[in-house]
């Protein structure tokens, strides 16, 4: 989880391309997930748009 919240500090396109990744994978903990989209939410980064809101 504390990797997922420093992802989530760092604003550029390969800590948001990463966290897509953890909120896309099933096999990930329901927490960490959530906090991938918490993460993302911080970054305001177009690109994790289309993964949030699915």
């Amino acid at each position: 989880m504390e990797a997922v919240i420093v992802l989530g500090e760092i604003p550029n396109d390969t800590s948001c391309q990463l966290l897509c990744r953890v909120l896309t994978d099933n096999q990930q903990h329901p927490e960490i997930r959530a906090g991938a989209a918490w993460a993302l939410g911080e970054l305001h980064n177009s690109l994790a748009l289309s993964v949030l809101i699915v």
